[in-house]
Formats: C-alpha cells, sequence, structure tokens
C-alpha cells in the first residue's frame, strides 16, 4: 500500500517538474507562462484580480506579467503560476464525491 502512494507521489512530482519552464531566457519563459496562464483563465472563467488573490500577489503584477512587462523576479511568478495551474487541473481531474442517497437504513438511523 505504501508502495503505491509513493509510487503515485513521484509521479506527481515528475509531472509538475516537467511542466515548470527552464529559466534559459527569462522573456520566453514569462511568454509561455502568460500564455498559459491566459489560456487557464478563459477555460475557468477566471478574472486577473482572483488569480492575483490564489497566487497571492497583486492584480497590477498579474496584468503586467500577462502583457509581458513584469520587471520583477520572474521565476517566483512563473512557479506560482505553474503551481497555481497543476493544483487546479489535479483537483479538477480526481473524481466527484457521489451525491448522499436517502436510503432505509439512513432513515432508520435519522
Amino acid at each position: 500500500m505504501t508502495n503505491e502512494i509513493s509510487k503515485g507521489l513521484e509521479h506527481e512530482a515528475r509531472k509538475i517538474t516537467e511542466r515548470i519552464p527552464e529559466m534559459a531566457r527569462r522573456t520566453e519563459a514569462m511568454e509561455l507562462t502568460s500564455a498559459q496562464l491566459r489560456a487557464f483563465m478563459d477555460k475557468n472563467s477566471l478574472s486577473q484580480a482572483q488569480i492575483a488573490r490564489k497566487v497571492g500577489v497583486s492584480a497590477a503584477v498579474i496584468n503586467q506579467f500577462l502583457s509581458n512587462k513584469y520587471k520583477g523576479d520572474v521565476q517566483t511568478i512563473v512557479n506560482k503560476v505553474v503551481n497555481l495551474i497543476n493544483s487546479t487541473e489535479r483537483q479538477q481531474s480526481r473524481p466527484k464525491q457521489q451525491p448522499f442517497v436517502l436510503t432505509t437504513v439512513a432513515k432508520q438511523i435519522a
């Protein structure tokens, strides 16, 4: 059982590191990640302010990042954005919990 869990965690860790772009060039990484963020925002109907709250930065930082004009620590923003996208995708891919079904046993307990 613990072997299966550790294999699953290793698989998830590999998936996350594969999606974080290498910072060979600052502008290239910012452009790639900002394009991914735009697609993520469109897919999930999120605003820049909502993304900023989830990532923990100001809306102005997200605006500058999306327009590829951000002058701050790009690596930190890229990591936060990629982690947000990855965690949201994992949450959405999890099986949904079955709705409660009122059975005769549940009626008796209540």
